[in-house]
């Protein structure tokens, strides 16, 4: 039985160009993953019971222009840009009267959202291409009628309602620091449906969170089912619901450790040292990716997908196209900006892959203010926090979990993002560097991006109908990209 590396790592459900429709916001830790915000109905309702979204929703009161409010969407990444108007002179107060001054303006929000936010853009038109940031996002302000406006701000001042049941929900990072990260130090008990750990909430409450197992034969319905038993309850001997978190169907990284993680980087390198030095040609792969590496049942990688590769004599170093293909979040810049490619090509992606392997995330999927998962992690590890970026499950690893190998390979995958292809380690040097810590490395400058962009820019969505999986171009013209 096969896998793919990248069913090993979050993914993005909702990377789908407008997977919702106008006013349809997608939310990867909801199931279904789309909804329509507040003051809004399906445009079609049969079609979106049928699980298509893609009508949209129509509000359900129409606009009154000078009475009208706005509903407050947090940790947003910013709608599709296309029709809207950006005025950086000005914050987050002067915008919402420059919204509420103008009839045809359906939302605004701050271009910068660093250091209290700064800048204002207003859209126009319906919005289009709501998500929900699974990282790090802005406040959006959406216009409703005025009774809109009322009601939301009631269910704000309350807590939600699982059946006739009231319940708090609860925001999963609390739940994460209060268990110290789910550590196993925590751990109370276990059973069929979950683990238990004990915590203690920054309020300094005590309290016991358990986890649902991934597989569990209880599953989300029986999940439900227990919060409201558990809400239930009013006795001095039996446990008091404090709230609850829905974290959504996630990564199943939790198998594996450090020590797998190393070994699956060390394959893949292997792989790809002989497809540059050791094959009768030199072969370029032009698209390594974690859904191009497939683990076999001992969790041995295999690179996969040759139907971009590119053949080189023994003599050649690089070349150029006027075609660009491969996959946005793990193409060199000089691939992007001037269609050239070589072996060094490959070791970028290499890199990128590394640092998603060690962190958990995806390149392609990861924007915070202006940073890409890149430059993320380089400026933790330039600070000398890089162990800070480490998916924590590697981390509760304790038994394989090795802090100096971790480091060694941040600045390995580090180094093979370097935005000159000249200054990238061939995958020889990588090899050694990844086997015998007495090889001297060089210190990383600021990696490459395909991006190079405004923190708004960076904070919105592409008028582009893009996903992880159909993000292979196979043919690109024009240098001038737009992209999540």
């Amino acid at each position: 039985m096969w896998k793919r590396l990248d069913s090993l790592l979050p993914r993005d459900t909702c990377g789908l160009y407008n997977r919702c429709g106008a006013y349809g916001l997608c939310d990867t830790n909801t199931s279904p993953n789309c909804v329509c915000i507040h003051g809004f109905q399906p445009r079609d309702k049969e079609a979106w019971d049928l699980h298509d979204w893609t009508g949209g929703c129509t509000r359900k009161t129409p606009l009154n222009c000078s009475r009208d409010g706005f509903e407050q969407l947090r940790t947003m990444k910013l709608p599709d840009i296309t029709k809207s108007i950006v005025d950086r002179s000005i914050g987050l107060k002067e915008c919402h009267g420059k919204c509420i001054g103008n009839c045809n303006c359906t939302a605004y929000a701050n271009t910068d959202m660093q250091n209290g936010g700064s800048g204002c853009v207003i859209w126009v038109e319906e919005i289009l291409d709501l998500r929900k940031n699974a990282i790090a996002g802005q406040d959006l302000f959406v216009r409703l009628a005025a009774t809109d406006i009322s009601t939301a701000q009631f269910k704000k001042d309350h807590h939600i309602h699982i059946g006739g049941l009231q319940c708090a929900p609860m925001d999963l990072e609390h739940i994460v620091n209060a268990t110290e990260k789910f550590s196993d130090c925590n751990k109370i008990g276990q059973g069929g449906f979950g683990i238990v750990y004990k915590g203690i909430l920054l309020d300094g409450q005590a309290i016991a969170a358990k986890r649902l197992l991934k597989r569990s034969a209880q599953g989300i319905e029986g999940f439900i089912t227990e919060l409201k038993l558990i809400a239930s309850f009013q006795h001095i001997n039996l446990v008091k619901l404090v709230g609850y978190c829905f974290e959504g169907d996630k990564t199943q990284s939790s198998k594996l450790d450090w020590e797998k993680r190393l070994d699956i980087t060390n394959g893949i390198a292997r792989g790809l040292l002989y497809l540059h030095q050791y094959s009768r040609y030199r072969i370029l792969h032009r698209d390594l990716k974690p859904s191009n590496i497939l683990l076999d049942k001992d969790m041995v990688p295999k690179i996969s997908d040759f139907g971009m590769v590119k053949l080189f004599k023994r003599d050649e170093t690089e070349a150029s196209t006027t075609k660009m293909i491969g996959t946005f979040g793990y193409m060199a810049p000089e691939y992007v900006i001037d269609r050239k490619y070589s072996v060094k090509s490959d070791v970028f992606s290499f890199g990128v892959l590394v640092l998603e392997v060690i962190s958990g995330k995806r390149n392609a999927e990861f924007y915070l203010n202006e940073e890409t998962l890149l430059s993320y992690i380089w400026r933790h590890w330039k600070e000398g926090k890089g162990l800070e970026i480490v998916d924590p499950v590697i981390v509760d690893s304790s038994s394989t979990f090795r802090p100096h190998e971790v480091l060694r390979c941040i600045q390995i995958g580090l180094l093979c993002v370097q935005d000159s292809a000249e200054d990238r380690p061939a995958m020889s040097s990588v090899i050694l560097m990844l086997t015998s810590e007495k090889t001297e490395m060089n210190q990383p400058e600021r990696p490459g991006s395909l991006f190079s962009r405004s923190r708004f820019e960076i904070g919105s969505s592409s008028s582009k109908q893009q996903n992880e999986e159909n993000w292979t171009v196979p043919d690109v013209t024009n240098s001038t990209l737009s992209g999540r």
